[in-house]
């Protein structure tokens, strides 16, 4: 009975542990065995797929305001390239070539800044001949793919706080972009494809986990914070799994307070 008893309690510690192990694993975009408690945060590809849906989705309905404001903090450096990130795939959208090229010049400048030389290279000689072919679909995998790997990069330096504030950018940006679109051509199928708990819940959990000081103390970093806690709340308050009109002016006007705690109104340039 004994026996028994050793062997149960053997089994548990073991499921337990490997429970831990995976646990850990999954959070981790490369799949190895590095532990962190910062979490991966789902792409924000998923926001375009409301795009097709709607009849407002031209660029002319889009904030073309873009960052030009030159800075050395990777705190706004890295926020920057997810707006700049998201910018690109509503450009590509709406086969905005000028646009779409004031874009990748802003992120080839970025890139260095960032610590990514190769990339912004890389990105200049693949962009510029598709957008001369018209190679729409190309150039919207191009460009996933570069988030992709500048993320997957900053992740694999433990570059954890800039991963997550470039994640913020695309985000933010994403999200009060195509939740104005909605707004203009509001129907419960389009609203219901901004619930995205997961992506909310899982920046706001690594923003509370960012201990730098000079990002923690900063100005725009509280308040971006704060305005994310009531992103990640929104998400919980909608009836019968959509958002109604007043939900989705209060989407809108939070995610544009996100861009403006990093850029004043008077920061921002066109494009």
């Amino acid at each position: 009975m004994r026996f028994k008893l050793l062997l149960i309690l053997a089994l548990i510690a073991a499921l337990g542990a490997s429970s831990c192990k995976n646990k850990a694993r999954s959070k981790l975009p490369d799949k190895n065995d590095k532990v962190t408690a910062f979490a991966t945060i789902p792409s924000y590809k998923v926001m375009f797929l409301a795009l097709d849906k709607l009849e407002a989705a031209d660029s002319a309905n889009l904030d073309r305001s873009a960052v030009l404001q030159a800075t050395e903090d990777t705190l706004h450096l890295a926020f920057s390239w997810g707006v700049l990130s998201a910018n690109a795939q509503l450009a590509v959208n709406g086969r905005d070539v000028a646009w779409l090229q004031a874009i990748t010049g802003q992120l080839t400048d970025l890139a260095p800044a960032l610590g990514f030389k190769d990339i912004a290279a890389k990105l200049d000689a693949d962009v510029q001949p598709l957008i001369s072919k018209g190679d729409w679909d190309l150039l919207e995998a191009t460009f996933y793919n570069l988030q992709y790997t500048v993320e997957q990069d900053l992740w694999k330096l433990e570059r954890y706080a800039d991963y997550t504030l470039m994640a913020l950018g695309a985000w933010a940006r994403s999200t009060n972009q195509i939740a104005r679109l909605v707004s203009l051509d509001y129907r419960t199928d389009t609203a219901t494809l901004l619930m995205q708990r997961d992506a909310w819940q899982s920046l706001a959990e690594n923003l509370g986990l960012i201990s730098a000081p000079n990002y923690v103390s900063s100005a725009p970093f509280k308040q971006a914070l704060a305005k994310v806690r009531e992103m990640r709340a929104l998400m919980d308050q909608p009836l019968k799994g959509t958002f109604n009109e007043e939900q989705l002016s209060r989407i809108v006007a939070v995610t544009e307070q996100i861009w403006e705690a990093f850029y004043p109104p008077q920061s921002k340039e066109t494009p």
